[in-house]
């Protein structure tokens, strides 16, 4: 099926990369976490905001999320690097003007800073 066959591809990729099994069994892990802490916190902003949803995936594996989108996501992909592709429609209420990135030595020479990409210092990421 298209969700078994994108995640071996997922698989061949990891491996293309050098990863270890254990490394690739977390990645595509699909079991729940134990919520933690912060889960109740999450449950009581969306009881506050009275949203109307039958289940909540709080900091769930890739695997599980993943799987929920290729089955329930129309147009959602697996791609070449590994990644998880999905068309988010006309509007997503996102606003390109308020896109923030961490300034970091490392990779400050591959961003395009502008209008677009602005800096945000990591002490105010934290």
């Amino acid at each position: 099926d298209k969700v078994k066959k994108q995640l071996m591809e997922q698989l061949a990729a990891a491996e293309l990369k050098g990863w270890t099994s254990e490394e690739v069994k977390a990645a595509l892990s699909m079991e729940i976490q134990d919520p933690g802490m912060n889960y109740k916190g999450m449950m009581d902003q969306v009881n506050q905001l009275a949203l109307d949803v039958d289940e909540v995936y709080y900091n769930s594996p890739a695997g599980l999320l993943y799987d929920q989108a290729l089955r329930y996501e129309e147009g959602s992909a697996i791609v070449s690097s590994g990644a998880l592709a999905v068309k988010s429609g006309k509007k997503t209420g996102r606003s390109p003007l308020d896109k923030r990135i961490v300034y970091e030595e490392a990779s400050a020479d591959d961003v395009w800073w502008g209008k677009v990409n602005i800096q945000l210092d990591y002490k105010s990421f934290l």
